[in-house]
C-alpha cells in the first residue's frame, strides 16, 4: 500500500534528552509490526470476476488514489499490499475476454486502464472530459463480449441531466462520446450486456398522476441509443435500483423509500420483453445488490439489522450474510465466479475500511491491510528503565489506544508485548509519561 504509517522505532527517541545514556546504534523496530485495517478511508468499492479468481478496486479518500486487490478462487486475499491502479477517484471495474478494464475519474477527466488477471496493468489512457463535475454512477462499464461501453453523467439541460457514452475496445481505442439519454437529476441508472447489446436502465418521475417507469434504454456498439422500453410502473422513482446480466436476459432489483414501503422489488427482462414485477415482502429492506451467478440471480439486501440473500424468483427462503463485527456495515457491490459470490462490504464507524464476503460461507476478508499507526511517542526514566508509551490506531475496533513498553539501558524492549494501559486517546491528543 502506499506509504502511510510511521513506525516506532527505537531512533526515533535519540533526539530526546532522556535517553541520552542509551548507545547509539543502528535503528531498529522497538514493536514488531501489527497489521490491522489500514488506517485511511476506503470507499466506493466495486468488484468483477473473470470466472475463477476476483478483481475488487475502491478509492482511498486519505491520499486520493484507487486502489485495487485480487482475490483467490475461494476468497481468500492475494495483495496484502494492494495494487495501486492511478490517482482519482469513483473506480469502477468489468471483466472483459482477458483482463478487467477500470475506470475513474479526476472530476474532470474520465480514464481507464486493464488489469491481467496477475495483477499486470496496460498504459492508462483518456476516456473522454466531461462537462460537469461529480461521481460515476455505480455501474458505469460493462462488456457485451467484444467491446466496452462507458457511461458518465455530463452536462446538465434545465432539470435533465446528460449521461453520455464511449465504447472503448480490447486495445483500450475510445469511440467518440454519444450522447445516450437525457434524464432527471438524481435518478437511479445501471447498465448491462445482454446477446451483444448493452442496457442502460434508468427511472422517470411521477408526474401529475402519473405513475414512475422504470427505462432500459438499448444501446449498440456505436454508442448509439435505440427506442427505450419500459420494463415496469412504480408508484413512485425507487431510492435504489441494481441490475445484473446472464447470457439470454438481465434482472433490475430496486427498493422503496423507507417513509412510503420499503419493499424489494425486482423484473426479469428477455429480448421478447419484461416480466412482471415481483415483490419480496413488506417488511423494511434496502437493496444492496443484485448479482448474476450460475444458478440465476441473487438479491442481497438487508433490515438496517442484518444483511440476507435470496433467490430471486424462489420461495426457498434467505440466508443471512456473513458480516463484519460492529455498526455501519453495508454491502457496496458484488461479483460471482464459476464457483463462488464474493460482496465487498464497507464498515465503519470512525473511518471506512473494507472487508470482502464469501456468500453462503463463513469467509470475511479484510481487504486493505496496513501496519498500526503509532504516533505522539513519549518517554520517561527511572534509573536505567525506561518506559516509552505512545498512540496506536485499533482501526477494526475503531479505537485510539494508549499503549507503553519497558526499555533497558541498552535499547532493549522487556515486553514481549506491549502494555495496554486501558487508557484511549481521542486520536489527536499527545501522549506524555
Amino acid at each position: 500500500m502506499m506509504p502511510r504509517f510511521p513506525v516506532l522505532v527505537l531512533g526515533l527517541f535519540l533526539s530526546f534528552p532522556l535517553l541520552a545514556s542509551i548507545r547509539g546504534g543502528p535503528e531498529r523496530e522497538l514493536t514488531a509490526r501489527q497489521l490491522d485495517f489500514a488506517a485511511s478511508n476506503q470507499s466506493e468499492a466495486s468488484i468483477a470476476s473473470d470466472g475463477t479468481s476476483f478483481l475488487s478496486v475502491w478509492s482511498d479518500y486519505n491520499n486520493n488514489v484507487v486502489l485495487g486487490a485480487r482475490l483467490a478462487p475461494n476468497g481468500e486475499l492475494l495483495d496484502t499490499t494492494p495494487l495501486t491502479i492511478a490517482e482519482g477517484a469513483h473506480p469502477s471495474i468489468a471483466w472483459g475476454r482477458d483482463g478487467y478494464l477500470v475506470t475513474w475519474d479526476d472530476d474532470v477527466t474520465i480514464r481507464g486502464r486493464f488489469v491481467a488477471p496477475d495483477g499486470t496493468m496496460s498504459a492508462i489512457f483518456d476516456i473522454a472530459t466531461r462537462s460537469a463535475r461529480g461521481g460515476l454512477f455505480e455501474k458505469p462499464v460493462a462488456f457485451n463480449g467484444r467491446v466496452f461501453l462507458v457511461v458518465w453523467h455530463d452536462d446538465t439541460a434545465g432539470a435533465l441531466r446528460i449521461d453520455r457514452g464511449a465504447i472503448v475496445d480490447l486495445d483500450g481505442r475510445v469511440s467518440t462520446a454519444r450522447e445516450i439519454v437525457r434524464a432527471e437529476r438524481g435518478m437511479e441508472t445501471q447498465l448491462v450486456a445482454m446477446q451483444g447489446t448493452f442496457y442502460y436502465v434508468y427511472t422517470t418521475p411521477d408526474r401529475l398522476g402519473q405513475p414512475a417507469s422504470m427505462i432500459a434504454l438499448p444501446i449498440d456498439e456505436t454508442a448509439q441509443a435505440g427506442t427505450a422500453i419500459e420494463i415496469a410502473k412504480l408508484p413512485m422513482p425507487p431510492s435504489l435500483i441494481h441490475a445484473a446480466a446472464r447470457e439470454d436476459d438481465f434482472l433490475v432489483g430496486w427498493s422503496g423509500w423507507f417513509s412510503i414501503k420499503a419493499e424489494v422489488s425486482a423484473v426479469r427482462v428477455t429480448r421478447e420483453g419484461a416480466g412482471p414485477v415481483q415483490n419480496y415482502g413488506p417488511e423494511l429492506f434496502s437493496l444492496y445488490d443484485v448479482v448474476a451467478d450460475r444458478s440465476g440471480y441473487l438479491l442481497l439486501y438487508s433490515d438496517e439489522v442484518h444483511t440476507f440473500a435470496r433467490r430471486a424468483g424462489s420461495s426457498a427462503p434467505a440466508f443471512e450474510v456473513r458480516m463484519p463485527p460492529g455498526t455501519y456495515a453495508r454491502v457496496l457491490d458484488a461479483a460471482s465466479s464459476d464457483a463462488r459470490t464474493v460482496a465487498v462490504i464497507q464498515h465503519g464507524a470512525v473511518s471506512y475500511d473494507l472487508s470482502a464476503s464469501v456468500i453462503g460461507e463463513n469467509v470475511l476478508t479484510p481487504l486493505a491491510l496496513g501496519p498500526r499507526q503509532q504516533q505522539t511517542p513519549d518517554i520517561a526514566a527511572a534509573g536505567e528503565l525506561k518506559l516509552v508509551a505512545w498512540r496506536e490506531a485499533f482501526t477494526a475496533n475503531d479505537r485510539n489506544a494508549v499503549l507503553a513498553i519497558r526499555v533497558d539501558a541498552n535499547g532493549n524492549a522487556m515486553d514481549s508485548t506491549p502494555i495496554d494501559t486501558g487508557g484511549s486517546s481521542d486520536g489527536y491528543s499527545n501522549v506524555r509519561v
